[in-house]
């Protein structure tokens, strides 16, 4: 009898370890994802989006080893060591105080916030989204999903006392294809669109009396129907065992494979402004920020960001996510900079649900303040 049990308990290891193992493998490969062209590899990116999910099993499994047999658990342990930086930019640890650094001498505050074409409002409240930008009162607003938001009593549903304190706070206004709101003077120098709804503009400013430049982008989205999202909310309710992973493979992952390849595209022309303002200016700030609808360590993720920071990872705490809807719970809208006149000294995701997405605030100062 005690021969057939010991029998049974190898098993049962040997089938968690091959599970870890795999487990392992599938963790490495959304740690590393972004080092290759969706292009060539164009579902590699899937497991860049399993991250989340696939950190927490990978950790569960080195803790459940130090309990059954310590010596499996450096599978876990060794794997999570050597992507410590993709750990790290998805879960910081920064602990500062967002308020007291906000309303501290020399600060500049800056919101990248999709605002989902200001959508909803009440005649009583007025713009929610306009709200969310009122209560942070940053210095720059960079916005997503609107067209020109300049003449601001033209946004849906916008109160008085809303209408005027936006007046009072952001006497320059521009844009296009996207909204933008400074207290701070300000040129337009650049804007583009293309027809997948990738744009991007570009604004330039002084901040602490050096130059710099704004680029405030929307990537391409997944673009998925009402159908679509229906079918992947289905999928991920827990209380519906009927559906199977072939709807998934069939209607989403095929979209989700253009997007990812498309964006690899978009991520260059970005790039190319970035290096042709670092060119003509070699010691202005730069900073880049938008709706990139691509996760930490992403291929789009990683090329814009090259030698930058992410504010969120430097001055963010714990893991976030900043799209709300259809469970596609991922920080998907990112803020970095070039650091050459600024450091970025606390940054926090807005907590209203005015839109699909949550904003990003970073509170910067100037660098050796």
């Amino acid at each position: 009898m005690k021969k057939k049990t010991g029998k049974f308990h190898n098993f049962i290891i040997k089938t968690f370890l091959v599970i870890n193992i795999l487990l392992t493998i599938v963790y490495l490969c959304a740690a590393f994802g972004g080092y290759g062209k969706p292009e060539h590899l164009s579902y590699l990116p899937l497991f860049v989006l399993s991250y989340p999910i696939a950190v927490i099993l990978n950790l569960l499994f080195g803790i459940f080893w130090l309990f059954v047999k310590k010596k499996y658990s450096l599978i876990s342990f060794i794997s999570l060591a050597v992507t410590l930086p993709q750990f790290l930019t998805f879960s910081p640890f920064n602990f500062n105080r967002f308020d007291k650094e906000k309303n501290s001498t020399g600060s500049y505050t800056l919101m990248s916030y999709n605002v989902y074409d200001l959508r909803k409002y009440s005649k009583a409240d007025g713009n929610y989204g306009i709200e969310e930008i009122i209560k942070y009162d940053p210095d720059f607003v960079c916005m997503q999903e609107i067209g020109n938001a300049e003449d601001i009593k033209t946004v849906c549903g916008i109160s008085d006392r809303q209408a005027k304190l936006l007046q009072k706070r952001y006497p320059y206004r521009g844009g296009l294809y996207l909204g933008f709101y400074s207290k701070h003077p300000t040129q337009f120098i650049e804007s583009f669109m293309d027809d997948k709804y990738f744009c991007y503009e570009i604004y330039q400013t002084k901040i602490h009396k050096h130059d710099t430049y704004i680029i405030n982008m929307h990537l391409e989205s997944i673009g998925l129907t009402d159908s679509d999202k229906e079918l992947y909310l289905e999928l991920t309710d827990i209380k519906d065992k009927k559906k199977t992973i072939r709807g998934v493979r069939s209607q989403l992952m095929l979209k989700l494979k253009h997007a990812f390849v498309n964006r690899q595209g978009q991520s260059h022309l970005i790039k190319n402004a970035i290096d042709s303002l670092a060119k003509v200016n070699p010691k202005a700030e730069i900073i880049a920020c938008g709706d990139f609808n691509d996760t930490p360590y992403s291929y789009s993720y990683r090329t814009i960001k090259g030698d930058f920071f992410d504010a969120y990872s430097e001055a963010g705490i714990g893991p976030v996510y900043t799209y709300n809807a259809d469970r596609f719970f991922f920080r998907i809208d990112h803020i970095f900079y070039n650091g050459k006149n600024l450091k970025a000294v606390s940054t926090r995701r807005g907590k209203d649900k005015a839109s699909d997405h949550y904003p990003l605030v970073t509170v910067f100062k100037e660098r050796n303040y």
